[in-house]
């Protein structure tokens, strides 16, 4: 099999809930949800991570934790601990190094390892994701599931297919046939809108979509569309990159109750980018476009952008480009509930002072921190 990849998708299951529940072994069995405090279905923000248990009642990361406690009002709800889970996925990561196989952090809990330098064959890759199961388990007592395949987007789909403590390999040349049944949705750049366009068209599972001629697709959804064939074919030639690379960094905030006020507003985005800048600059990054979230009171959510003249990593300049954003979409009267700002278009280069002559706006320095802050990823 020289030549032949063997890439294995590493995912922990349920990573947040699953330290909680090692943490305090009495909630093993619980559906344990992380998140925002759930106030007896009042509260604001979302779920961060919810355990197995709670998913049977049908609660998902990123559902609003009112929802959640509709759905499950048995459920134990815990705030997240950050730091906490940061120093178990270092340790986690030890462990897939000490393999001697590349290793790509797609995230705090889940990675992509290239074992091709230190496996003969695919037999020889799943011996080694199941002692990557074993070792996690035995160290960390947390689980993870395994995909085995000759591509990440094959790899990352298998491990999906059997969680918790799941193990899922897919043979060289079986990528086609193991896809095939299942829904489009499960390709990546597939959201609602295109699993909409290509259900039109008479598409809905992957191997529909592999069968759909290039110029039809490339039609309907432009240069993405033959290439949506490709990987619903499980062609996916994209490299396991060992050097992890941030592409954006922001923070967002939910209020405790619907917010209509202006000033209050401006000095929620204040300190968003207070804390973004902060973020920059201790990772010695500077930012070319930032990007403004808004979610009303009736769950409405936009987002605006605006790229900047010069990188930077002042948080005034930040500031004053949230601010801006925020007046020209929204204007009273209107109730927000949520407002995030995302710094994006990173470079490393050495930081530079920027100034504020450019943004004609008050930035006058406020103590005010939000209440609630969520950290779930967005966009």
């Amino acid at each position: 099999m020289q030549g032949v990849r063997r890439i294995l998708h590493v995912d922990l299951d349920a990573f947040f809930a699953s330290v909680e529940v090692r943490e305090r072994p009495e909630l093993s069995g619980l559906p344990v949800i992380v998140g925002a405090d759930p106030k007896r279905g009042a509260g604001r923000g979302v779920v961060t991570t919810a355990s197995y248990e709670a998913r049977k009642f049908g609660v998902r990361s990123a559902m609003p934790i009112s929802q959640a406690w509709r759905l499950c009002p048995q459920g134990v709800y815990v705030p997240p601990r950050h730091e906490l889970y940061g120093a178990v996925s270092d340790r986690v990561f030890d462990v897939l190094r000490e393999t001697g196989a590349v290793v790509e952090a797609a995230s705090i809990d889940e990675a992509y390892l290239d074992a091709a330098g230190v496996t003969a064959d695919l037999a020889a890759a799943e011996d080694l994701a199941r002692k990557i199961q074993r070792e996690i388990e035995a160290r960390e007592r947390i689980t993870a599931s395994v995909g085995v395949a000759a591509s990440k987007l094959v790899a990352k789909i298998a491990t999906d297919m059997r969680k918790p403590r799941g193990l899922t390999v897919v043979p060289e040349g079986a990528e086609a046939s193991f896809l095939a049944p299942l829904p489009a949705r499960k390709i990546p750049g597939v959201g609602p809108k295109t699993e909409s366009a290509l259900a039109a068209m008479g598409v809905r599972t992957c191997g529909e979509l592999a069968r759909v001629a290039p110029a039809k697709l490339a039609a309907a959804f432009g240069s993405f569309g033959p290439r949506l064939a490709e990987l619903a074919r499980g062609i996916d030639p994209s490299p396991v990159v060992a050097v992890w690379e941030r592409k954006s960094l922001g923070s967002e905030t939910t209020y405790e109750r619907d917010e209509s006020d202006p000033a209050r507003w401006g000095q929620t985005l204040d300190a968003l980018c207070d804390e973004i800048a902060q973020g920059l600059r201790d990772e010695r990054l500077l930012a070319r476009t930032v990007t403004l979230k808004v979610r009303l009171a009736d769950f409405t959510t936009f987002t605006r952008a605006r790229t900047l003249t010069r990188p930077t990593a002042e948080a005034g300049v930040l500031r004053a480009a949230a601010r801006d954003l925020l007046s020209d979409a929204l204007s009273p009267p209107a109730t927000v509930r949520l407002l995030g700002v995302r710094a994006t278009h990173l470079s490393d280069a050495a930081l530079r002072q920027a100034t504020l002559d450019e943004w004609p706006v008050d930035v006058a320095e406020s103590p005010w921190r939000p209440v609630v802050r969520d950290r779930s990823s967005w966009f």
